[in-house]
């Protein structure tokens, strides 16, 4: 009974995950599968393996050299 209450969350979880239809990427943006080990999951009850996969969403700038940091004068309210 327990296995199936999993089954059914997971069903769910995966479902609430997916992309929603019709959703359409930014462009040069980038989803990479992974593989993470979670050291928490080792010997769990279910017997379950604590591999996961997951998908990264990297943005379309991703990797690129970021743009230094510019401090900006400060107003006497505080704001710039």
């Amino acid at each position: 009974m327990r296995s199936n209450a999993v089954a059914v969350m997971l069903a769910g979880l995966s479902i609430a995950m997916s992309k929603p239809a019709g959703t359409v990427p930014a462009p040069d943006s980038t989803l990479v599968d992974r593989v993470v080990y979670g050291r928490s999951l080792e010997g769990n009850r279910l017997g379950e393996t604590p591999e996961r996969k997951v998908a990264i969403y990297l943005p379309p700038r991703h990797g690129e050299k970021p743009e230094p940091f510019r401090a900006r004068p400060r107003t006497e309210e505080g704001r710039c």
